[in-house]
């Protein structure tokens, strides 16, 4: 069992209370991120002797709540548009380094899904921000369907992004860069 993680209760444990969606959804994120980071900063076996490089973790959070006009991803598709907000969308950066400055990144976002273009640029964006090799970006959508219409170009037949949703892939590129920028990089 050495090196195996489980994070499901055994049989004989009581579930605990059902909670809100978002709450799940936050605490499967934390879950995983806490597993990641058991893994990531444990992966490497350090002499008693040695001087161990100082490893780096960070966390923000932006809100990326879009504006109210935009299409509903899972609520009615794209015809069904926000009119009002009942609770923001966030988006979550961890960002971890090992004492050998290997760095790793996941992104968790409330959104639907993300676009493959989408995803390029912001794998893009963090490499260029915090130097870390491209397959070390993790995207994570929580895939809330109260959240902006994002997978467009997923669908045959759904036609092309209006500028509302384009302006959005912009901010959210933005606030995920924003979000980055505030982390500890040493």
């Amino acid at each position: 069992m050495n090196g195996i993680f489980s994070i499901f209760p055994s049989q004989s444990t009581p579930a605990p209370p059902r909670s809100t969606g978002r709450a799940r959804a936050t605490n499967q994120t934390l879950g995983g991120v806490c597993v990641a980071a058991s893994i990531f900063f444990h992966s490497g076996s350090v002499r008693a002797d040695a001087v161990t490089p100082r490893a780096v973790a960070g966390w923000a959070d932006v809100d990326i709540t879009p504006s109210l006009g935009i299409a509903l991803g899972g609520r009615g598709g794209p015809e069904t548009v926000a009119d009002k907000v009942l609770d923001p969308l966030h988006a979550q950066v961890l960002f971890l380094k090992d004492g050998k400055g290997t760095g790793f990144v996941l992104v968790s976002m409330d959104v639907i899904g993300v676009p493959h273009d989408l995803s390029d640029h912001l794998r893009t964006d963090l490499v260029n921000e915090l130097g870390v090799e491209w397959d070390l970006v993790v995207l994570n959508a929580s895939h809330t369907h109260s959240g902006p219409y994002m997978i467009r170009s997923l669908i045959a037949g759904v036609g092309p992004a209006p500028q509302i949703e384009l302006d959005y892939f912009r901010f959210l590129e933005e606030k995920v860069v924003f979000a980055a920028r505030r982390l500890p990089k040493r």
